[in-house]
C-alpha cells in the first residue's frame, strides 16, 4: 500500500509543478493550442503529443521552468494534450492517452483561472458508472 501512496503523492506533486508552470508561462498554452489546432486541421487523425511539445519547446516561447532550467518539462505533455482534449471536444481523439498524472486535474477550473479548483485528486476509475 505504500508505494500507491508514494506514487499518488509524486503524481500531486507533478500536478501542482504543472499548475504553476501553467500560471506562470500561459503563452505556452496558447502556442500548444496553436500548434495542435494546426494538426487537427489537416486532417490526418491521431497526432504525437510529445513532436507538439518538441515544437513548443523551439517556438517563440522563450520563458522556461526556473525549477528545473528548461524551457517546457516533457513531463508536462500529458497535461497539455489532456488540457486540449477538454477545450476541444471536437479534436478529443486528436490523442492517445495513458493513464498519468494529468487524468486528475480539473481542466475546466484550470481554464477558468480557478487554480485551487484545479486539482481534481480524486481517482478516475471512482466515477465509472457501477453496473450491478
Amino acid at each position: 500500500m505504500e508505494g500507491a501512496f508514494e506514487e499518488m503523492n509524486g503524481n500531486l506533486i507533478l500536478a501542482k509543478r504543472f499548475i504553476d508552470h501553467h500560471v506562470a508561462n500561459p503563452q505556452m498554452w496558447r502556442t500548444y493550442e496553436e500548434l495542435a489546432l494546426r494538426t487537427a486541421e489537416k486532417g490526418t487523425g491521431s497526432a504525437g503529443p510529445n513532436a507538439l511539445i518538441e515544437q513548443l519547446r523551439w517556438s517563440a516561447c522563450d520563458v522556461g521552468d526556473p525549477d528545473d532550467g528548461f524551457r517546457i518539462n516533457d513531463a508536462y505533455t500529458s497535461f497539455y494534450s489532456r488540457m486540449f482534449a477538454f477545450a476541444h471536444p471536437q479534436h478529443s481523439g486528436l490523442f492517445r492517452y495513458k493513464s498519468s498524472a494529468a487524468d486528475y486535474l480539473n481542466y475546466n477550473a484550470l481554464l477558468d483561472g480557478d487554480i485551487s479548483g484545479a486539482l481534481n485528486w480524486v481517482d478516475p476509475q471512482l466515477a465509472l458508472p457501477l453496473e450491478l
